[in-house]
């Protein structure tokens, strides 16, 4: 039984009630990899700042803003596992995961490690990274169920490893990354590990501490369910202190007749130019999920996703990437002979919102399988079993009617 956080009970606690059952009239959303729905706190505490910067201007406004501001590093401390002048807000994951990179110096001859599951905006920036300075990387292969070998890792690193970059859980693929072993190893190395959380966070309990990365970088709007265009970065304090960020301004660093004072820990990465509004929209977001519970929004993700994976077996035609344990709430599937971007389009327009994902997502794990796109389904805690049978019938149907 899912009972951490029902679809019906968020709806009604954003206004909205709906019965268990869902009916063809409503939609059904299962595409919270992409961004998952916002709630009606959410949205009021967006609007509600917006509204005050039209009748008092956005300066005022920010000021007024400022308390629940600076509270908000102590909410996304209490997420993440580690202390307030840790964390930073972001536009987005991918600044948060660039800034780190483009703070860091490398040599010719030095080596980046990474996996066959990265994100692809992660390797191409990689990428311009080592050939700028004529470093390498280095890709570690996985094991048969998609997870990072870490026994090939820590035969990997030697004196010229300069950075461990691996993605938590990929975006192509349901898999959990094995973490842990992986900071682990850089500890002991002393190699700086960045993790890319983008999927992690919030369907995955998260503590930074238990996890031995130095930084790490996750998005608002996936399972944290708050606005597009705001993020977390996570830096140890230790390791903040030996990187030179890329960019600043008057808030990031102060000149000084005696010289360059930057901002102590994460807030370094930070600048004068937010979008406040947002912010606070995500400041709610966090704090109505750790009200929940991560645990049991965890427990509740599983649980649905593992439901979607016996139904979804049972459909002729239909096969699921995902193996090994622990999984995801990610499910991805191929089809023999529709195409994930036709069967996307099909369910959207029977009301069922999944996504179709190419190769540039995953590009180094799906050039390996041959695969082009896959269809991805990832439900979060307020869906429910009856969403993922209007899945299971609905694409039933097309599968058996083919491409039309």
């Amino acid at each position: 039984m899912t009972g951490a956080l029902t679809q019906t009970d968020d709806q009604q606690r954003a206004g909205k009630p709906r019965s268990k059952s869902s009916t063809k009239s409503e939609r059904v959303y299962l595409n919270n990899a992409a961004a998952a729905l916002m709630s009606a706190e959410t949205v009021t505490a967006i609007q509600s700042h917006l509204q005050l910067g039209r009748t008092e201007g956005s300066y005022r406004a920010d000021q007024r803003a400022e308390p629940e501001l600076r509270r908000g590093y102590q909410v996304a401390a209490e997420l993440l596992g580690c202390s307030a002048g840790e964390v930073a807000f972001t536009e987005s994951s991918s600044r948060g995961w660039q800034a780190i990179l483009s703070a860091m110096v490398f040599a010719p001859d030095d080596v980046i490690l990474t996996g066959e599951t990265e994100w692809g905006g992660n390797c191409t920036v990689l990428v311009l990274a080592a050939e700028r300075a004529g470093a390498s990387i280095r890709v570690v292969p996985s094991l048969d169920d998609g997870t990072v070998d870490v026994g090939v890792l820590a035969a990997a690193i030697d004196v010229r490893v300069r950075l461990i970059a691996l993605t938590w859980v990929p975006s192509g693929v349901g898999i959990v990354n094995p973490v842990a072993a992986v900071g682990a190893l850089a500890r002991a190395a002393g190699v700086p590990f960045l993790l890319d959380a983008a999927q992690a966070v919030d369907q995955l309990p998260t503590d930074v501490e238990a996890i031995g990365c130095d930084a790490l970088a996750a998005p608002g709007r996936k399972w944290l369910r708050g606005p597009r265009g705001t993020g977390l970065l996570y830096v140890r304090a230790a390791f903040a202190d030996r990187l030179l960020p890329s960019t600043s301004d008057y808030l990031s660093v102060t000149e000084t007749p005696e010289g360059r004072n930057w901002r102590e820990g994460a807030r370094k990465f930070e600048t004068a130019e937010r979008a406040t509004a947002l912010r606070l929209g995500f400041i709610t977001a966090i704090e109505q999920q750790l009200s929940c519970g991560i645990e049991k929004i965890q427990e509740t993700i599983g649980e649905l996703a593992e439901y979607g994976r016996l139904q979804l077996a049972r459909l002729p035609g239909l096969k699921l990437l995902e193996s090994g344990d622990p999984q995801s709430g990610i499910l991805t599937l191929v089809a023999d002979k529709v195409p994930a971007t036709e069967l996307d389009r099909k369910l959207a327009r029977d009301g069922v919102d999944v996504a179709a994902i190419g190769r540039a997502f995953t590009p180094i794990a799906f050039a390996k399988a041959g695969l082009n796109d896959v269809l991805r389904v990832s439900p979060h805690a307020y869906n429910t079993r009856a969403d993922i049978d209007r899945l299971v019938a609905v694409l039933g149907r097309e599968l058996a009617t083919g491409v039309a």
